[in-house]
């Protein structure tokens, strides 16, 4: 009797384990079955959005096409690869068209709020000014995009680029950047013009300006940073309809640093930039430069001022500019101002500039 009494003992926990075992496989097996539905049905979600914003884009006046599109990644991505796409705008009256060679899209099953997107490889680009076409066609070598919602109302797109070379008419001229980066942050909506609404962080380097553009200091410039806040509510609509709405509720624009290397020409300064009653943009700011008698003696070289004239403005900055204790680079602090599209530093006018034509619109986020 003893006998017997041990070995049933010893075959139930062999019982237990052999269930909890099976209960373990088929648990597995509904999780791997549940999860592979789950997969299929978000990528089915992600054509079907994808399609419903072409039709969007469609129904709105714009062109959106593709070769084809593709979705993979089982089990943990969820990947959207588009093969020449085109997207454009023909009916507006500064109508564009963007060519890409490839767009794909890089997301988690269980995150649709946090989109990555890489635009590397050949772009094509015609924008339409003043009734002529102009086409861009180049590559990047990088070209990434990361969207992320934020809550409800904001979120966050971080852009970073290199090696981008872009060819434009014999009498426009190229365009190229080494490298850049760019976040632009949408702000909890808030109706108070003391408030940012919008936030953006810009930097570049390396960046090679069009030949049309007859600048005194030359075409390339080594290095530009910039961050900038918009302050006060833009409503969704036709730009030239709710940039006065925005302007006459007191909103601007805050440059909180702004850093420039141009040729022998180093520039850091802030400011405001707000908008007139014609709707163009008018500052203040306050500037630190560095580099401004190269500048002059460029310009004596140029022909764009005179031997006298140069020779006045070195006296003139020489008494203004203040050099380091211990030695340095000559630093002189500037007002500059735009009012009536024109550049001021100081008194004086330094450059006519040209008029700005709204001709967009905000969309609705």
């Amino acid at each position: 009797m003893v006998f017997f009494t041990r070995r049933k003992d010893a075959e139930q926990p062999r019982r237990s384990a052999w269930w909890v075992t099976f209960a373990g496989l088929i648990g597995a097996v509904l999780f791997i079955v549940s999860y592979s539905a789950y997969w299929f049905l978000m990528a089915n979600q992600l054509r079907s959005a994808v399609d419903s914003w072409r039709n969007e884009f469609r129904a709105a006046g714009g062109v959106a096409d593709w070769r084809q599109l593709d979705i993979y990644g089982f089990p943990f991505w969820l990947y959207a690869d588009v093969t020449a796409l085109r997207l454009g705008r023909p009916v507006v009256a500064d109508s564009w068209f963007w060519e890409v060679s490839r767009a794909a899209a890089t997301l988690r099953p269980w995150n649709f709020h946090h989109l990555s997107l890489d635009l590397a490889g050949e772009h094509a680009f015609q924008f339409t000014a003043e009734g002529r076409a102009l086409p861009l066609e180049g590559a990047a070598i990088t070209l990434d995009i990361d969207l992320e919602r934020l809550t409800e109302n904001t979120w966050q797109a971080n852009a970073g680029i290199e090696g981008i070379s872009l060819i434009g008419p014999e009498d426009i001229g190229n365009i190229s950047i080494s490298g850049a980066k760019a976040t632009v942050r949408r702000l909890h909506p808030i109706k108070n013009h003391l408030l940012p609404t919008w936030e953006l962080e810009l930097s570049g380097r390396g960046i090679a300006l069009p030949v049309s553009f007859d600048l005194p200091l030359g075409r390339d410039v080594a290095r530009l940073t910039l961050d900038a806040r918009l302050l006060g509510q833009l409503q969704p609509g036709l730009l030239v309809d709710i940039l006065p709405k925005w302007r006459d509720a007191g909103g601007t624009v805050e440059i909180g640093h702004m850093e420039m290397e141009w040729g022998p020409l180093l520039v850091r300064g802030d400011g405001t930039i707000a908008l007139d009653a014609s709707l163009q943009p008018i500052g203040a700011f306050i500037a630190n430069a560095q580099g401004f008698f190269e500048v002059l003696e460029g310009f004596r070289r140029q022909g764009i001022i005179d031997n006298r004239d140069a020779m006045t403005a070195s006296i003139v900055l020489g008494m203004l500019s203040r050099r380091p204790t211990g030695g340095g680079v000559s630093t002189i602090s500037i007002p500059l101002s735009v009012q009536l599209q024109t550049l001021y530093a100081g008194p004086l006018s330094v450059a006519k500039l040209p008029e700005v034509r709204w001709t967009g619109a905000m969309p609705s986020y």
